[in-house]
């Protein structure tokens, strides 16, 4: 048991994405999504979620939900990219149309895990 309670706030801090996985598994059917990046050294990461109503609210452990954009930033970021935790990091976003992707890089075989069963915070 973590002992953490839903609610709890993601830590600030500097991390790196050490592993990342298609369609990972959790306790049950689809909770994480269809993508998933561990956060260094926790049992953090950033991931989809089954609930998409869920997003925005403080339901999670800690851990980062995301919808569908999951699996552009998934795409995007390779092992080792460094990750930044904190408050009032946000760049300023320019005015794109948003249902254009804005980046496409192809995936790695190596992305999926089904024999693990992953225990993120959620």
């Amino acid at each position: 048991m973590s002992g953490r309670t839903r609610g709890e706030k993601t830590p600030d801090g500097e991390f790196t994405i050490t592993e990342k996985v298609r369609n990972p598994n959790g306790k049950s059917n689809g909770e994480f999504g269809s993508r998933g990046m561990t956060l260094s050294d926790t049992l953090y990461a950033i991931h989809g979620t089954n609930e998409p109503d869920s997003i925005g609210q403080d339901e999670s452990k800690g851990c980062i939900r995301m919808g569908k954009d999951v699996e552009e930033l998934f795409d995007l970021v390779p092992l080792e990219t460094r990750v930044t935790i904190g408050r009032d990091l946000l760049p300023v976003l320019s005015d794109g149309d948003p249902s254009e992707p804005r980046w496409s890089l192809p995936g790695k075989a190596v992305e999926t895990n089904p024999q693990k069963v992953y225990k993120w915070l959620n």
